[in-house]
């Protein structure tokens, strides 16, 4: 029986983030908070180091807020250049970037090998000690340090952004569309494959629209407004697929042996704070973190107690919708196939199948995403399959 005392805040913040029924002693209790606190530290440097000029990173736009996103940059590296919004007035020069390349290159390897070191220790001592709620907590505020990194390692992020804006604002076909058609847009400079129309299928171009619209609804005009739309949304989808996986660990049991909450929350630890997916997911904003919450989501309806029918539409519905953002999921559907096969009772097997075969005879899907999107003569107009 627990008695009702008095608390300061960190002692309740403590009390939330344990496990129940586990009290800590308070030595351990403040090496939680070092390994969180350098978790967090090391994300701060990194995200002061990867500005830097000789890293030749993608300027994210968020610097036209105001100069507050590489302040931290300035003050550790004072005098060392730093990146300049794009499209710049006068091109950097290559000897600057030689000269400067390998010492910004030493300072990101240092800052990824620190970062590194907190995410091992994490997972050797926090298991143990922490909820699940303390990992979803942590997760939030890390990917909202990644969110708010200046620049982007990718330019495929001004690619949706791209996309997006071909469809909502100027009308066209996003999939049949170049982005040099739309070279007075402000968002042009940024894109890198300007002459090649969108390679995501019809899910990501819906999606990013949809965004896109929102964002003119609440006029948010600026691109770096779309910028951190879709680095939320890559910190949502990478907050769901940890809630998923918990849950999905909790269920994928081996017969006669119960997997251990230790281990369970290591599990979720290990990729709820893995550096990479993080970067990925909420300064990237890459869409793969969104394909990865749809192949988990389909996953765990396949892995209930008792998959039914109805379950079993709707997890290849999801992996048809999973398809249509990037064709190669369309390897895992034999996999989910013969998985659901021994999943149904003998007397049901053949109407599965019968099911399968009715919907894979009529299923356009797949037609539409082999299709060159060159060969239509009208960028305005949508193939067939997407009507």
């Amino acid at each position: 029986m627990v008695t009702k005392t008095s608390f300061d805040p960190l002692q309740k913040l403590s009390v939330a983030f344990r496990r129940k029924g586990h009290i800590t002693p308070r030595w351990l209790n403040m090496f939680m908070y070092v390994i969180f606190g350098g978790m967090v530290v090391s994300l701060l440097l990194l995200g002061a180091v990867l500005p830097l000029r000789g890293l030749n990173y993608s300027d994210a736009l968020l610097t036209r807020l105001g100069s507050w996103p590489i302040m931290l940059t300035r003050l550790l590296f004072h005098q060392v250049s730093v990146i300049s919004p794009l499209p710049t007035s006068r091109p950097i020069s290559t000897s600057l970037i030689l000269a400067t390349g390998w010492e910004d290159a030493e300072l990101l390897f240092t800052a990824f090998c620190i970062i590194f070191l907190w995410y091992l220790l994490a997972l050797r001592y926090l298991p143990r000690h922490i909820s699940f709620r303390y990992i979803l907590l942590s997760t939030l505020l890390l990917g909202t340090i990644c969110v708010l990194i200046p620049v982007a390692t990718s330019t495929d992020l001004f690619s949706y952004i791209a996309y997006a804006r071909i469809g909502v604002i100027y009308h066209l076909n996003p999939l049949t569309t170049n982005p040099i058609a739309i070279r007075i847009d402000p968002i042009y400079p940024h894109v890198y494959w300007e002459r090649q129309p969108s390679i995501y299928g019809p899910t990501w171009i819906i999606f990013t629209c949809l965004l896109q619209w929102l964002m003119l609804a609440l006029h948010f005009h600026g691109v770096f407004s779309m910028v951190l739309g879709l680095r939320a949304v890559g910190l949502t989808m990478h907050l769901a697929s940890t809630w998923l996986i918990y849950s999905i660990s909790g269920r994928l049991q081996i017969p006669g042996i119960v997997l251990s909450p230790e281990r369970r929350l290591r599990a979720v630890l290990a990729f709820a704070w893995n550096p990479l997916l993080l970067l990925e997911a909420c300064m990237n904003a890459h869409n793969d973190t969104t394909l990865l919450f749809l192949l988990l989501l389909s996953l765990w309806l396949l892995v209930r107690r008792q998959v039914t029918v109805r379950t079993s539409v709707g997890a290849m519905l999801i992996l048809a919708v999973a398809t249509c953002l990037k064709v190669n999921v369309a390897l895992l559907i034999p996999g989910v196939l013969l998985f659901m096969w021994n999943q149904q009772p003998g007397g049901q097997r053949f109407r599965f199948v019968s099911l399968v075969v009715a919907g894979w005879s009529h299923s356009r899907c797949c037609e539409g995403q082999s299709r060159d999107p060159s060969q239509y003569q009208y960028p305005g107009r949508f193939p067939e399959p997407f009507l």
